[in-house]
Order: structure tokens, then sequence, then C-alpha cells
């Protein structure tokens, strides 16, 4: 990493921070690195802090040291979850990663603070990054971008819930957590939940046939992007195998596993939260177990269907190229993709706990 400082009669390259602090990880972190390899090109300097580094390399191959930024609670493999509640809203994820607790807010805005002070970057970009957002107010400008579950319209000062039933965590208790960590370090208070997109640019990413609240955005949200999409790219003629992608709340249940051993068709799985025990099962079924995420054009040559938990990145690139899916979603925005899936006859959906 470069000092902040330049050297007597060195010009300064504009520099950009990006942060991702939650998510499954692969769809999300396409949007930055397509980000990343555009600004490295124009001469702009980037460093990542990102949650989860098992795509670090793709980083490096760009030229952009990345930094580990596993700052909320409710994200680390062995911290207790006695405090989470049902997930209605952006809120409700919120305080559920820790952001209604102080401690956890003071220790995101030491880790940014820190970062600031050592890169000193010109603007702040982020994907499902509130901690930045709160860290780079007053301080650095920052964006939002991202898929348009999570970038809600603000309405009476706070989110909508994804379905328009009462949140989980009150306006309130929300405001006390994060209030208290931006005391700790000086920061002016949020008057609102709302406060957190008070930021430069607010930039949701579609489909609008997903969106969970277009009827409340005073704009339409923007063309979705997926990362190792080609515009055009089909599922391919040959292709024979079911192709699964399933995190722990799916691949940990017995009637998915035990679907997925019955299956007498070639299968590929990745199933980044599975164990050793839960992969050697797979494997002894004939099932090819992948370490490491597939790529989307491979995905689309080799499959005949895809099994996933309906994230809006693949459920896309599955629309776009003609492939049969079945959603098994794992969250209440991930039913937005199996409903379309479903009601259209391109395969079918489940709520992951009915499977």
């Amino acid at each position: 990493m470069s000092s902040a400082r330049p050297a007597l009669g060195e010009t300064r390259r504009p520099r950009v921070l990006f942060a991702y602090e939650f998510g499954a990880g692969r769809s999300h972190v396409s949007h930055i690195l397509g980000v990343v390899r555009h600004l490295r090109a124009t001469g702009v300097d980037c460093l990542a802090s990102l949650y989860d580094l098992r795509t670090a390399d793709d980083f490096a191959a760009l030229g952009t040291p990345v930094l580990q930024g596993y700052l909320w609670p409710g994200r680390r493999r062995f911290a207790p979850h006695a405090y989470e509640r049902r997930d209605r809203g952006l809120v409700d994820l919120l305080a559920n990663l820790g952001l209604a607790d102080g401690d956890a807010v003071a220790g995101a805005l030491a880790h940014y603070d820190g970062l600031f002070d050592l890169f000193a970057p010109d603007i702040v970009l982020t994907e499902n990054a509130f901690g930045a957002l709160l860290a780079a107010r007053g301080r650095v400008p920052a964006i939002a971008f991202g898929f348009n579950q999570l970038l809600p319209p603000p309405v009476g000062g706070s989110f909508p819930t994804f379905d328009g039933s009462p949140p989980s965590w009150s306006d309130a208790e929300f405001l006390a957590g994060v209030n208290e960590g931006m005391r700790r370090h000086a920061r002016a208070p949020l008057a609102e939940p709302a406060d957190l997109l008070a930021v430069d640019a607010v930039l949701p990413f579609g489909p609008g046939t997903f969106d969970l609240y277009r009827h409340l955005r005073p704009s339409p949200v923007l063309p979705v992007h997926v990362g190792g999409y080609a515009s055009g790219m089909r599922a391919g003629d040959d292709g024979n195998e079911v192709f699964v992608y399933l995190q722990r709340d799916a691949a940990e249940r017995e009637a998915v596993l035990a679907a997925l051993l019955a299956l007498r068709r070639p299968a590929r799985a990745f199933l980044p939260d599975a164990d050793a025990e839960q992969k050697a099962l797979l494997a002894g079924a004939g099932i090819l177990v992948e370490d490491e995420a597939v790529p989307i054009d491979l995905i689309l040559a080799r499959s005949r269907c895809v099994l996933h938990h309906g994230g809006i990145g693949l459920s896309c690139a599955l629309l776009a190229a003609g492939m049969p899916q079945v959603i098994l979603a794992k969250e209440l925005d991930n039913q937005a993709p199996g409903r379309l899936v479903s009601t259209e006859s391109h395969g079918d959906h489940s709520g992951v706990g009915d499977a």
C-alpha cells in the first residue's frame, strides 16, 4: 500500500476505497471487480476492504491490495446469535448483523478510520457496507451501490420491510446501538435510520421485476450487472448436469441433502458452508463437489438445470440464458426471483424451510 503523502514533486493519483461487509459473495464482488478493472485502466489506485477473502486473488490480478474487514458479529463463524430476530427488512438485517451493538459499530468505525488515515481515499464505494458509510459521513465522499433489495428508498425516516409487515427491531433500538458507536468516536449521531443512505449517491441495480420497492421509488433501478455473463450467452446444448449452489441454511437441511443424494443424474455442487462429512457423502453419491465458485460460463455450458438459493445475480444470468432453475429461497428477498421463475414456467421455487 502506498503512503498517503506523495513525495516532493510527485503527482498524486486518485484513490478509491472499496468496501464489502456481508453477503453471499461472488455476484456482489463481481460488481466491485468490474469497477476496479475500469478504474485501474484509467490510472486510479484502489484498495478493497472485504469480509470474505476468497476473491483476494481476483483483486491481486488487477493490482489492488485487499484487507480483511470481518466487522460484524452476525458474520463471525463462532459468534453467539441469541440476539437475532426475524429478518423483515433492512433495519432488521443490519441490527442482526451487529449495527444495533455499540461495541461492533465502534469497532467498524475504528477499522475504517485507520484505512482513511493510511490510504487517504478520495471516495469510498460500497456494496453491502454500511459500516463504511457510517465512517465516511462528514469525512470522505461515499457512494452506495448494489442489488435493489438492500438499497430501499426511505419512507418516513426509516426503511420499508420486504413484505410490509412490522419490523422485528424498532428504529429506537437500532439507533441506540448505531449512535452509541458513533458517540465513542465523537461522530454526529443519526437522527433516523434513513440517514444511513444520506450519502453522495445511491445506485440500486435491477431488474425492476425483482425490486420489492418499485412502487415506492421515484425512479427505476439501474439495469442488473452480472460479472462473467456476456450479452447473448445461452445455455449449452450439450450440458447434462444438475448444478447446485446452496448456502448453509439449505445445505444443512436433512431433506435437501437427502434429495441431492437421491439424484440419479450427473450433478455438480458448490456448497461453500458444507463440512467435510457432507462433502464426502455427496462425493460418495457420485456428485462432483467444487471447492471454489464456478464461473457462470461454465455453469451454462455444463448444466441442464440449476438449484440455488435465489440470489439476484445468478437468477438473472440463468433467465437471460434460458436455463431452467429451481430456487430454494433463503431469505424473503430471494422469493421475488423464485416467484417469477415459477409463474413464468422457467422452473420452480420453494422457501428453504418448506422444501
